[in-house]
Protein backbone atom coordinates (compact mmCIF):
# COMPACT_ATOMS: atom_id res chain seq x y z
CA UNK A 1 0.00 0.00 0.00
CA UNK A 2 0.87 2.98 -1.06
CA UNK A 3 1.05 6.57 0.83
CA UNK A 4 1.43 10.46 -0.09
CA UNK A 5 5.44 9.81 1.47
CA UNK A 6 5.61 7.90 -2.04
CA UNK A 7 4.79 10.87 -4.14
CA UNK A 8 6.59 13.44 -1.50
CA UNK A 9 9.76 11.34 -1.94
CA UNK A 10 10.02 11.62 -6.01
CA UNK A 11 8.70 15.59 -6.42
CA UNK A 12 10.43 17.04 -3.72
CA UNK A 13 13.49 15.28 -3.52
CA UNK A 14 16.34 15.92 -1.62
CA UNK A 15 18.12 19.21 -3.79
CA UNK A 16 18.35 22.50 -2.87
CA UNK A 17 14.93 23.32 -3.44
CA UNK A 18 13.35 21.29 -0.85
CA UNK A 19 15.78 23.09 1.15
CA UNK A 20 14.17 26.38 0.35
CA UNK A 21 10.41 24.81 1.08
CA UNK A 22 12.16 23.44 4.47
CA UNK A 23 13.69 26.96 4.85
CA UNK A 24 10.64 29.10 5.36
CA UNK A 25 9.26 27.06 8.44
CA UNK A 26 13.17 27.26 10.04
CA UNK A 27 12.95 31.27 9.33
CA UNK A 28 9.40 31.94 11.12
CA UNK A 29 10.74 29.99 14.14
CA UNK A 30 14.00 31.88 13.94
CA UNK A 31 11.86 35.29 14.05
CA UNK A 32 9.60 33.82 16.94
CA UNK A 33 12.42 33.13 19.19
CA UNK A 34 13.01 37.22 19.09
CA UNK A 35 9.22 37.71 20.17
CA UNK A 36 9.44 35.64 22.97
CA UNK A 37 12.48 36.32 24.70
CA UNK A 38 12.18 39.62 23.79
CA UNK A 39 11.20 40.88 27.03
CA UNK A 40 15.02 40.07 28.52
CA UNK A 41 15.67 43.24 26.75
CA UNK A 42 12.55 45.42 26.54
CA UNK A 43 12.02 44.79 30.06
CA UNK A 44 15.82 44.50 31.25
CA UNK A 45 15.88 45.22 35.17
CA UNK A 46 18.97 47.28 35.51
CA UNK A 47 20.64 48.34 39.16
CA UNK A 48 18.45 50.82 40.63
CA UNK A 49 18.28 52.20 44.15
CA UNK A 50 15.80 55.13 45.14
CA UNK A 51 15.68 58.83 43.95
CA UNK A 52 17.02 60.60 47.21
CA UNK A 53 15.89 64.29 46.61
CA UNK A 54 17.09 67.21 46.88
CA UNK A 55 20.65 65.07 46.24
CA UNK A 56 20.45 63.89 43.38
CA UNK A 57 19.31 66.94 41.75
CA UNK A 58 22.73 67.54 39.96
CA UNK A 59 22.19 71.33 39.49
CA UNK A 60 21.69 72.38 43.05
CA UNK A 61 24.36 69.28 44.44
CA UNK A 62 26.61 69.13 41.17
CA UNK A 63 29.78 68.44 43.75
CA UNK A 64 28.01 65.28 45.99
CA UNK A 65 29.13 61.89 43.84
CA UNK A 66 26.48 58.92 43.11
CA UNK A 67 29.50 56.61 45.80
CA UNK A 68 28.68 59.37 48.58
CA UNK A 69 24.65 58.93 47.70
CA UNK A 70 24.87 55.12 47.84
CA UNK A 71 27.12 54.70 50.85
CA UNK A 72 24.72 57.47 53.11
CA UNK A 73 21.23 56.35 51.55
CA UNK A 74 21.56 53.21 50.51
CA UNK A 75 21.10 50.72 53.17
CA UNK A 76 22.66 47.00 52.77
CA UNK A 77 20.06 44.12 51.82
CA UNK A 78 21.01 41.36 54.31
CA UNK A 79 18.85 39.02 52.13
CA UNK A 80 20.20 39.63 48.47
CA UNK A 81 23.55 40.36 49.84
CA UNK A 82 23.73 43.78 47.98
CA UNK A 83 22.26 47.36 48.09
CA UNK A 84 18.78 47.37 48.70
CA UNK A 85 16.89 48.61 45.22
CA UNK A 86 13.80 49.27 46.76
CA UNK A 87 14.52 51.29 50.56
CA UNK A 88 16.42 54.53 51.57
CA UNK A 89 18.15 55.60 54.73
CA UNK A 90 16.61 58.47 56.77
CA UNK A 91 18.79 61.30 57.20
CA UNK A 92 18.99 63.97 60.27
CA UNK A 93 20.29 66.51 57.51
CA UNK A 94 18.61 69.23 59.54
CA UNK A 95 21.79 70.56 60.62
CA UNK A 96 23.38 70.46 56.78
CA UNK A 97 22.19 73.95 55.80
CA UNK A 98 26.17 75.62 56.70
CA UNK A 99 28.19 72.34 56.09
CA UNK A 100 26.17 71.56 52.72
CA UNK A 101 29.42 72.19 50.65
CA UNK A 102 31.69 69.84 52.26
CA UNK A 103 29.06 67.41 53.09
CA UNK A 104 30.37 66.19 55.93
CA UNK A 105 26.95 66.09 57.74
CA UNK A 106 25.79 63.34 55.43
CA UNK A 107 27.15 60.15 56.97
CA UNK A 108 25.51 56.76 57.49
CA UNK A 109 25.81 57.95 61.62
CA UNK A 110 22.83 60.29 60.84
CA UNK A 111 20.70 57.11 59.80
CA UNK A 112 17.03 57.62 62.01
CA UNK A 113 15.24 54.93 60.04
CA UNK A 114 14.71 53.47 56.77
CA UNK A 115 11.34 54.00 54.06
CA UNK A 116 10.31 52.91 51.30
CA UNK A 117 11.31 54.69 47.94
CA UNK A 118 9.21 57.84 47.62
CA UNK A 119 10.48 59.80 45.04
CA UNK A 120 11.22 57.91 42.29
CA UNK A 121 14.05 56.13 40.97
CA UNK A 122 17.58 56.14 39.45
CA UNK A 123 18.65 53.40 36.99
CA UNK A 124 21.91 52.54 35.87
CA UNK A 125 21.88 53.27 31.99
CA UNK A 126 25.40 52.11 30.90
CA UNK A 127 23.78 49.09 29.23
CA UNK A 128 20.65 49.86 28.03
CA UNK A 129 19.28 54.02 27.85
CA UNK A 130 15.42 53.02 28.04
CA UNK A 131 13.19 49.94 29.12
CA UNK A 132 9.84 49.97 30.07
CA UNK A 133 11.21 49.39 33.30
CA UNK A 134 13.07 52.48 33.16
CA UNK A 135 10.28 53.93 31.15
CA UNK A 136 7.40 53.68 33.48
CA UNK A 137 9.05 52.99 37.12
CA UNK A 138 8.45 49.15 37.20
CA UNK A 139 10.71 48.73 40.05
CA UNK A 140 10.17 47.26 43.09
CA UNK A 141 6.25 46.80 44.01
CA UNK A 142 5.54 47.42 40.47
CA UNK A 143 7.88 44.64 39.21
CA UNK A 144 4.68 42.06 39.29
CA UNK A 145 3.26 44.22 36.00
CA UNK A 146 6.48 42.83 34.36
CA UNK A 147 5.75 39.18 35.86
CA UNK A 148 2.14 39.98 34.54
CA UNK A 149 3.23 41.14 31.05
CA UNK A 150 5.35 38.27 30.45
CA UNK A 151 2.77 35.55 31.42
CA UNK A 152 0.44 37.38 29.69
CA UNK A 153 2.57 36.81 26.56
CA UNK A 154 2.79 32.99 27.39
CA UNK A 155 -1.13 33.21 27.69
CA UNK A 156 -0.95 34.20 24.23
CA UNK A 157 1.07 31.48 22.72
CA UNK A 158 -1.14 28.91 24.24
CA UNK A 159 -4.08 30.62 22.24
CA UNK A 160 -1.65 30.81 18.90
CA UNK A 161 -1.20 27.44 19.62
CA UNK A 162 -4.60 26.36 19.62
CA UNK A 163 -6.26 28.73 17.23
CA UNK A 164 -2.79 28.42 14.97
CA UNK A 165 -3.25 24.36 14.72
CA UNK A 166 -7.15 25.23 14.11
CA UNK A 167 -6.83 27.83 11.65
CA UNK A 168 -4.00 25.64 9.69
CA UNK A 169 -6.13 22.73 9.51
CA UNK A 170 -9.24 24.58 8.17
CA UNK A 171 -7.34 27.14 5.58
CA UNK A 172 -3.90 25.52 5.32
CA UNK A 173 -0.61 26.29 6.24
CA UNK A 174 0.59 28.82 3.65
CA UNK A 175 -2.30 30.96 4.39
CA UNK A 176 -1.79 30.62 8.14
CA UNK A 177 1.52 31.79 8.55
CA UNK A 178 0.72 34.77 5.80
CA UNK A 179 -1.62 35.84 7.86
CA UNK A 180 -0.10 35.02 11.07
CA UNK A 181 2.84 36.84 10.19
CA UNK A 182 1.17 39.65 8.38
CA UNK A 183 -0.80 40.84 11.67
CA UNK A 184 2.19 40.26 13.57
CA UNK A 185 4.41 42.47 12.02
CA UNK A 186 1.12 45.60 12.67
CA UNK A 187 1.11 43.86 16.29
CA UNK A 188 4.80 44.03 16.70
CA UNK A 189 5.15 47.88 15.34
CA UNK A 190 2.28 48.87 17.27
CA UNK A 191 4.03 47.88 20.71
CA UNK A 192 6.76 50.43 20.09
CA UNK A 193 3.98 52.87 20.46
CA UNK A 194 2.49 52.02 23.35
CA UNK A 195 1.61 54.07 26.03
CA UNK A 196 1.80 52.39 29.24
CA UNK A 197 2.30 48.56 30.45
CA UNK A 198 -1.08 47.31 29.92
CA UNK A 199 -0.64 48.79 26.47
CA UNK A 200 2.62 46.79 25.97
CA UNK A 201 1.13 43.62 27.25
CA UNK A 202 -1.79 43.19 25.67
CA UNK A 203 -0.12 44.08 22.37
CA UNK A 204 2.68 41.49 23.13
CA UNK A 205 -0.06 39.15 23.64
CA UNK A 206 -1.95 40.19 20.30
CA UNK A 207 1.47 39.84 18.45
CA UNK A 208 2.45 36.27 20.09
CA UNK A 209 -0.63 35.10 19.21
CA UNK A 210 -0.55 35.59 15.59
CA UNK A 211 3.04 34.72 15.26
CA UNK A 212 3.07 31.59 16.85
CA UNK A 213 0.16 30.31 14.75
CA UNK A 214 2.56 30.62 11.93
CA UNK A 215 4.90 28.94 13.99
CA UNK A 216 2.34 26.10 14.20
CA UNK A 217 1.83 26.26 10.90
CA UNK A 218 5.20 26.27 9.69
CA UNK A 219 6.44 23.15 11.83
CA UNK A 220 3.37 20.85 9.85
CA UNK A 221 4.07 22.70 6.54
CA UNK A 222 8.02 21.25 6.38
CA UNK A 223 7.00 18.12 8.30
CA UNK A 224 4.40 17.21 5.40
CA UNK A 225 6.39 18.81 2.67
CA UNK A 226 10.32 17.13 3.86
CA UNK A 227 11.46 13.87 1.85
CA UNK A 228 10.55 11.16 4.41
CA UNK A 229 14.28 10.21 5.18
CA UNK A 230 14.77 14.43 6.40
CA UNK A 231 11.72 14.59 8.53
CA UNK A 232 12.81 13.30 11.82
CA UNK A 233 15.80 15.27 11.36
CA UNK A 234 14.28 18.89 9.79
CA UNK A 235 11.67 18.42 13.00
CA UNK A 236 14.27 18.32 15.67
CA UNK A 237 16.44 21.30 13.99
CA UNK A 238 13.33 23.28 13.47
CA UNK A 239 14.54 24.06 17.52
CA UNK A 240 17.89 24.52 16.62
CA UNK A 241 16.34 27.93 14.65
CA UNK A 242 14.87 29.29 17.88
CA UNK A 243 18.12 29.53 19.63
CA UNK A 244 19.72 30.88 16.49
CA UNK A 245 16.69 33.83 16.74
CA UNK A 246 18.31 34.65 20.19
CA UNK A 247 21.63 35.71 19.10
CA UNK A 248 19.81 37.35 16.20
CA UNK A 249 17.81 39.47 19.11
CA UNK A 250 21.43 39.88 20.82
CA UNK A 251 22.71 41.25 17.98
CA UNK A 252 19.87 43.54 17.58
CA UNK A 253 19.63 44.51 21.63
CA UNK A 254 23.79 45.49 20.73
CA UNK A 255 22.93 48.40 18.30
CA UNK A 256 19.39 49.21 19.43
CA UNK A 257 19.73 50.18 23.13
CA UNK A 258 16.24 51.86 23.48
CA UNK A 259 13.43 49.09 23.81
CA UNK A 260 10.88 51.02 21.50
CA UNK A 261 13.66 50.62 18.65
CA UNK A 262 14.60 47.57 19.32
CA UNK A 263 10.83 46.60 19.39
CA UNK A 264 10.15 47.84 15.70
CA UNK A 265 13.72 47.09 14.15
CA UNK A 266 13.45 43.15 15.24
CA UNK A 267 9.81 43.07 13.88
CA UNK A 268 10.04 45.06 10.40
CA UNK A 269 13.77 43.04 9.55
CA UNK A 270 13.06 39.61 10.80
CA UNK A 271 9.35 39.08 10.38
CA UNK A 272 8.94 40.38 6.84
CA UNK A 273 11.17 37.70 5.55
CA UNK A 274 8.84 35.43 6.81
CA UNK A 275 5.74 37.13 5.46
CA UNK A 276 7.40 37.50 2.26
CA UNK A 277 8.63 33.73 2.06
CA UNK A 278 4.82 32.60 2.01
CA UNK A 279 4.04 34.47 -1.36
CA UNK A 280 6.91 32.24 -2.99
CA UNK A 281 6.50 29.14 -2.06
CA UNK A 282 3.86 26.64 -2.84
CA UNK A 283 0.92 25.34 -0.68
CA UNK A 284 1.38 21.80 1.01
CA UNK A 285 0.60 18.93 -2.02
CA UNK A 286 -0.12 16.88 1.47
CA UNK A 287 -2.70 19.07 2.82
CA UNK A 288 -4.71 19.70 -0.16
CA UNK A 289 -5.22 16.23 -1.04
CA UNK A 290 -6.08 15.25 2.71
CA UNK A 291 -9.02 18.12 1.91
CA UNK A 292 -10.16 16.04 -1.09
CA UNK A 293 -8.58 19.01 -3.51
CA UNK A 294 -6.98 15.99 -5.29
CA UNK A 295 -6.69 18.05 -8.62
CA UNK A 296 -5.14 20.92 -7.05
CA UNK A 297 -3.19 18.56 -5.18
CA UNK A 298 -1.70 17.25 -8.69
CA UNK A 299 -1.09 20.66 -9.86
CA UNK A 300 1.31 21.97 -6.79
CA UNK A 301 2.89 18.57 -6.96
CA UNK A 302 3.82 18.98 -10.56
CA UNK A 303 4.85 22.36 -9.90
CA UNK A 304 7.17 21.09 -6.99
CA UNK A 305 8.28 18.09 -9.29
CA UNK A 306 9.41 20.75 -11.79
CA UNK A 307 11.35 23.15 -9.90
CA UNK A 308 13.23 20.52 -7.57
CA UNK A 309 13.95 19.30 -11.49
CA UNK A 310 11.98 15.64 -10.76
CA UNK A 311 9.42 13.85 -12.81
CA UNK A 312 5.88 13.91 -11.76
CA UNK A 313 5.57 10.16 -10.57
CA UNK A 314 1.72 9.86 -12.32
CA UNK A 315 1.61 5.82 -12.00
CA UNK A 316 2.09 6.27 -8.47
CA UNK A 317 -0.11 9.45 -8.00
CA UNK A 318 -2.69 7.51 -9.97
CA UNK A 319 -2.42 4.68 -6.98
CA UNK A 320 -3.06 6.53 -3.87
CA UNK A 321 -5.97 8.62 -5.15
CA UNK A 322 -7.80 5.34 -5.63
CA UNK A 323 -6.01 3.91 -2.36
CA UNK A 324 -7.70 7.25 -0.81
CA UNK A 325 -10.93 7.03 -2.20
CA UNK A 326 -11.29 3.64 -1.12
CA UNK A 327 -10.45 4.22 2.09
CA UNK A 328 -12.59 7.60 1.99
CA UNK A 329 -16.07 4.81 1.48
CA UNK A 330 -14.39 2.30 3.88
CA UNK A 331 -13.96 4.43 6.96
CA UNK A 332 -16.11 4.23 9.99
CA UNK A 333 -18.32 7.74 10.68
CA UNK A 334 -18.57 6.97 14.22
CA UNK A 335 -17.33 9.39 16.55
CA UNK A 336 -14.56 8.17 19.35
CA UNK A 337 -14.07 10.87 22.87
CA UNK A 338 -10.12 10.25 22.46
CA UNK A 339 -10.20 12.30 25.96
CA UNK A 340 -12.24 10.13 27.54
CA UNK A 341 -10.78 7.05 26.01
CA UNK A 342 -6.98 8.25 26.47
CA UNK A 343 -8.19 8.47 30.55
CA UNK A 344 -10.62 5.48 30.60
CA UNK A 345 -7.44 2.96 30.16
CA UNK A 346 -5.04 2.32 32.99
CA UNK A 347 -1.86 2.34 31.42
CA UNK A 348 -2.80 5.30 28.83
CA UNK A 349 -3.83 7.50 31.73
CA UNK A 350 -0.79 7.18 33.87
CA UNK A 351 1.40 7.54 30.57
CA UNK A 352 -0.67 10.67 29.91
CA UNK A 353 -0.36 11.99 33.11
CA UNK A 354 2.99 11.66 33.20
CA UNK A 355 3.95 13.01 29.79
CA UNK A 356 2.23 16.07 30.72
CA UNK A 357 3.93 16.73 33.47
CA UNK A 358 7.17 16.47 31.68
CA UNK A 359 6.03 18.94 29.63
CA UNK A 360 5.17 20.96 32.23
CA UNK A 361 8.68 20.97 33.89
CA UNK A 362 10.53 21.09 30.71
CA UNK A 363 8.77 24.68 29.76
CA UNK A 364 8.59 26.04 33.22
CA UNK A 365 12.70 25.33 33.27
CA UNK A 366 13.26 26.36 30.28
CA UNK A 367 11.41 29.46 29.56
CA UNK A 368 12.65 30.35 32.98
CA UNK A 369 16.11 29.70 31.90
CA UNK A 370 15.47 31.79 28.83
CA UNK A 371 14.10 34.80 30.64
CA UNK A 372 16.55 34.77 33.50
CA UNK A 373 19.25 35.01 30.92
CA UNK A 374 19.83 38.81 31.77
CA UNK A 375 19.96 38.67 35.81
CA UNK A 376 22.96 36.41 35.26
CA UNK A 377 26.72 37.51 35.99
CA UNK A 378 28.27 39.14 33.23
CA UNK A 379 26.87 40.92 29.96
CA UNK A 380 23.37 39.95 29.23
CA UNK A 381 23.86 40.46 25.59
CA UNK A 382 26.80 38.51 25.68
CA UNK A 383 24.66 35.73 27.86
CA UNK A 384 21.71 35.80 25.52
CA UNK A 385 23.58 34.63 22.54
CA UNK A 386 25.66 31.95 24.82
CA UNK A 387 22.38 30.68 25.42
CA UNK A 388 21.24 30.56 22.20
CA UNK A 389 23.94 29.07 20.98
CA UNK A 390 23.81 26.21 23.84
CA UNK A 391 19.84 25.90 22.32
CA UNK A 392 21.40 25.21 18.59
CA UNK A 393 23.81 22.95 19.65
CA UNK A 394 21.30 20.64 22.10
CA UNK A 395 18.49 20.28 19.65
CA UNK A 396 21.89 19.00 17.05
CA UNK A 397 22.92 16.63 19.50
CA UNK A 398 18.94 16.10 20.24
CA UNK A 399 19.22 14.04 16.76
CA UNK A 400 22.15 11.68 17.98
CA UNK A 401 20.73 11.33 21.45
CA UNK A 402 17.82 10.01 20.53
CA UNK A 403 19.57 7.94 17.76
CA UNK A 404 21.91 6.23 19.81
CA UNK A 405 19.84 6.16 23.40
CA UNK A 406 16.35 6.34 22.65
CA UNK A 407 13.68 9.27 23.49
CA UNK A 408 13.04 8.07 27.82
CA UNK A 409 16.57 8.06 28.32
CA UNK A 410 17.77 11.48 26.09
CA UNK A 411 15.31 13.18 28.58
CA UNK A 412 15.86 11.87 31.55
CA UNK A 413 19.47 12.73 30.77
CA UNK A 414 18.47 16.33 29.59
CA UNK A 415 16.05 16.88 32.70
CA UNK A 416 19.02 15.55 35.20
CA UNK A 417 21.73 17.83 33.49
CA UNK A 418 19.11 21.22 34.10
CA UNK A 419 18.37 20.61 37.72
CA UNK A 420 21.77 19.50 39.07
CA UNK A 421 23.52 22.51 36.74
CA UNK A 422 20.45 25.06 38.25
CA UNK A 423 21.28 24.04 41.60
CA UNK A 424 25.13 23.66 41.66
CA UNK A 425 24.72 27.30 39.94
CA UNK A 426 22.65 28.55 43.13
CA UNK A 427 25.05 27.19 45.44
CA UNK A 428 27.92 28.51 43.70
CA UNK A 429 25.93 32.09 43.13
CA UNK A 430 25.40 32.10 47.62
CA UNK A 431 29.63 31.48 47.62
CA UNK A 432 30.54 33.51 45.17
CA UNK A 433 28.79 36.88 46.97
CA UNK A 434 31.70 39.40 44.91
CA UNK A 435 34.22 37.16 43.40
CA UNK A 436 33.66 37.51 40.11
CA UNK A 437 35.03 34.26 39.03
CA UNK A 438 32.65 32.20 41.02
CA UNK A 439 29.88 34.18 39.76
CA UNK A 440 30.94 33.89 36.34
CA UNK A 441 31.77 30.13 37.17
CA UNK A 442 27.73 29.80 37.95
CA UNK A 443 27.00 31.72 34.63
CA UNK A 444 28.73 28.76 32.64
CA UNK A 445 26.34 25.98 34.85
CA UNK A 446 23.35 28.28 33.96
CA UNK A 447 24.27 27.28 30.64
CA UNK A 448 24.82 23.88 30.65
CA UNK A 449 21.42 23.80 32.32
CA UNK A 450 20.23 25.52 29.31
CA UNK A 451 21.76 22.75 26.54
CA UNK A 452 19.82 19.91 28.64
CA UNK A 453 16.78 21.62 29.05
CA UNK A 454 16.50 22.58 25.22
CA UNK A 455 17.76 18.96 24.34
CA UNK A 456 14.94 17.43 26.53
CA UNK A 457 12.11 20.14 24.88
CA UNK A 458 13.32 19.01 21.45
CA UNK A 459 12.59 15.54 21.72
CA UNK A 460 9.64 15.61 24.04
CA UNK A 461 7.33 16.61 20.66
CA UNK A 462 8.45 13.34 19.11
CA UNK A 463 8.50 11.12 22.00
CA UNK A 464 4.61 12.66 22.49
CA UNK A 465 3.40 11.64 18.93
CA UNK A 466 5.42 8.31 18.62
CA UNK A 467 3.83 7.18 22.07
CA UNK A 468 0.61 7.23 22.04
CA UNK A 469 -1.88 6.31 19.30
CA UNK A 470 -2.98 7.71 15.93
CA UNK A 471 -6.53 7.59 16.91
CA UNK A 472 -5.63 10.10 20.30
CA UNK A 473 -2.33 11.11 19.08
CA UNK A 474 -3.85 14.89 18.34
CA UNK A 475 -5.44 14.67 21.56
CA UNK A 476 -2.57 13.70 23.57
CA UNK A 477 -0.22 16.35 22.05
CA UNK A 478 -2.47 18.78 22.80
CA UNK A 479 -3.15 17.25 26.34
CA UNK A 480 0.49 17.72 26.84
CA UNK A 481 1.30 21.24 24.91
CA UNK A 482 -1.44 22.40 27.22
CA UNK A 483 0.50 21.42 30.22
CA UNK A 484 3.46 22.77 29.25
CA UNK A 485 1.40 26.61 28.31
CA UNK A 486 0.92 26.43 32.25
CA UNK A 487 4.16 26.33 33.13
CA UNK A 488 4.96 29.07 31.32
CA UNK A 489 2.61 31.07 32.51
CA UNK A 490 4.19 30.61 35.77
CA UNK A 491 7.51 31.15 34.89
CA UNK A 492 7.60 34.80 35.28
CA UNK A 493 6.03 34.69 39.04
CA UNK A 494 9.06 32.18 39.60
CA UNK A 495 11.53 34.62 38.19
CA UNK A 496 10.17 37.50 39.82
CA UNK A 497 10.46 35.52 43.61
CA UNK A 498 14.66 35.60 43.16
CA UNK A 499 14.46 39.95 43.85
CA UNK A 500 13.09 39.11 47.54
CA UNK A 501 15.35 35.58 47.76
CA UNK A 502 17.56 35.12 45.09
CA UNK A 503 18.65 31.67 45.85
CA UNK A 504 14.56 30.14 45.44
CA UNK A 505 14.47 30.68 41.68
CA UNK A 506 17.31 28.52 40.38
CA UNK A 507 16.20 26.18 43.30
CA UNK A 508 12.85 25.48 41.90
CA UNK A 509 13.86 25.30 38.66
CA UNK A 510 17.13 22.85 39.57
CA UNK A 511 14.19 20.57 41.80
CA UNK A 512 11.37 20.53 39.75
CA UNK A 513 13.96 19.23 36.84
CA UNK A 514 14.92 16.65 38.68
CA UNK A 515 11.37 15.47 39.81
CA UNK A 516 10.63 15.80 35.67
CA UNK A 517 13.82 13.44 35.34
CA UNK A 518 12.47 10.79 37.68
CA UNK A 519 8.93 11.11 36.03
CA UNK A 520 10.23 11.12 32.40
CA UNK A 521 12.38 7.66 32.94
CA UNK A 522 8.46 6.05 33.48
CA UNK A 523 7.45 6.50 30.26
CA UNK A 524 7.73 4.08 27.18
CA UNK A 525 10.71 3.92 25.16
CA UNK A 526 9.50 4.10 21.66
CA UNK A 527 12.46 3.64 19.44
CA UNK A 528 12.72 1.45 16.78
CA UNK A 529 8.90 0.63 17.15
CA UNK A 530 6.18 1.22 14.56
CA UNK A 531 3.61 3.77 15.25
CA UNK A 532 0.39 2.56 16.71
CA UNK A 533 -2.91 3.28 15.21
CA UNK A 534 -5.63 2.36 17.80
CA UNK A 535 -6.10 2.26 22.13
CA UNK A 536 -6.08 -1.27 21.99
CA UNK A 537 -3.29 -1.62 20.68
CA UNK A 538 -1.52 0.98 22.19
CA UNK A 539 -2.87 -0.37 25.60
CA UNK A 540 -1.63 -3.70 25.11
CA UNK A 541 2.05 -2.50 23.66
CA UNK A 542 2.30 -0.55 26.97
CA UNK A 543 1.57 -3.58 29.49
CA UNK A 544 4.31 -5.59 27.73
CA UNK A 545 6.76 -2.76 27.37
CA UNK A 546 6.25 -2.07 31.40
CA UNK A 547 5.80 -6.13 32.34
CA UNK A 548 7.64 -6.95 35.65
CA UNK A 549 8.93 -3.28 36.36
CA UNK A 550 9.06 -1.65 39.71
CA UNK A 551 6.66 0.45 37.42
CA UNK A 552 3.97 -1.64 36.94
CA UNK A 553 4.31 -3.17 40.42
CA UNK A 554 4.85 0.44 42.57
CA UNK A 555 1.50 1.72 40.38
CA UNK A 556 -0.23 -1.46 40.39
CA UNK A 557 -0.42 -1.22 36.55
CA UNK A 558 -1.64 -5.17 35.60
CA UNK A 559 -4.83 -5.18 34.06
CA UNK A 560 -6.70 -3.81 30.52
CA UNK A 561 -9.85 -2.53 30.45
CA UNK A 562 -12.26 -4.93 30.14
CA UNK A 563 -13.41 -4.64 25.95
CA UNK A 564 -9.52 -4.49 25.49
CA UNK A 565 -9.43 -8.31 27.72
CA UNK A 566 -12.11 -9.61 25.20
CA UNK A 567 -10.51 -8.34 21.69
CA UNK A 568 -6.57 -9.96 23.14
CA UNK A 569 -8.55 -13.02 24.64
CA UNK A 570 -10.28 -13.21 21.02
CA UNK A 571 -7.13 -12.50 18.68
CA UNK A 572 -5.75 -15.21 21.07
CA UNK A 573 -8.13 -17.60 20.41
CA UNK A 574 -7.90 -17.02 16.56
CA UNK A 575 -4.02 -17.74 16.78
CA UNK A 576 -4.50 -21.09 18.36
CA UNK A 577 -7.79 -22.14 16.22
CA UNK A 578 -5.52 -21.39 12.93
CA UNK A 579 -2.39 -23.55 14.83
Amino acid sequence: MLSFDTVAEEIVGKGWFALFLIGMGFWINTSSAGVITASVFLAGFPNTRCYIAPYDNEKHYSNLTDDVIETTFVPWNDVTNGPDRCQRNVIDDSWCTDNISTYSCLNSSNVVGVTKCMDGYVYDRSQFKETVITEWDLACEKYSLVSFSNSFLFVGVAIGSLVGGIISDRFGRLLTCRYGLGLGILAGVAISFSPNVFAFSFLRAIEITFTFSAVVAGFTYISEISPPAWRLPVTLLFNTFFGLGCCFLSLFAFYWRKWRELQIAFTLIMLTPGFLYTFVVPKSPRWLFGRGNINQSKKVSETIAKRSGNVFPQKAWETIVKEFNHEKKSVSTKHINTVKEVFNRPHSRFLILCNMFVWFVTSLVYYGLILNSGTLAGDPILNNTLGGVMEALACTFGIFAITKFGCVKSEVAGLSLAGISCLISTTIAEVAKNNHGLRMFGTVLAMIGRFGISMCFGIIYNHTVQMFPTSGRTTALGLSSMAGRIGTIITPWTIQLQYSIPWLTQTIFGLIALLGAITAGFLIETKDCKLIMTFPEAERFYREKMKDTLTQKFFKLYKLKQEDEKEELNKTNGRESVA
